[in-house]
């Protein structure tokens, strides 16, 4: 996961977070991933068991949640080579991780 500094709730529902720096990560680089995400490569099972999990809670209790976000913009790079992807639950930029060391 990103490194969180901190998180509010603001009035009328939003939330203000503070995490670590993120950079694009390189498009082919980026749809390499999703494309593993998409088709559950062993690569990637326990964060698509992840994904999946918490993405049919959110379709269960949030009448505005969309189908999983596979936009390659999502994908960055924290620090040195740490792939870290944003936004993937709800089609909106929230944040969901993927770390390589």
């Amino acid at each position: 996961m990103p490194h969180l500094f901190t998180h509010h709730r603001l009035p009328g529902g939003g939330d203000l977070q503070i995490m670590e720096w993120l950079s694009p990560a390189p498009p082919t680089e980026a749809a390499t991933f999703h494309a593993a995400i998409v088709s559950r490569s062993p690569s990637v099972a326990a964060l698509n068991d992840i994904f999946r999990r918490i993405h049919a809670q959110a379709i269960h209790d949030l009448p505005w949640c969309g189908p999983l976000d596979t936009n390659p913009a999502n994908v960055m790079l924290a620090g040195i080579c740490r792939e870290q992807c944003v936004g993937t639950l709800f089609s909106m930029r929230n944040s969901c991780v993927l770390r390589r060391s």
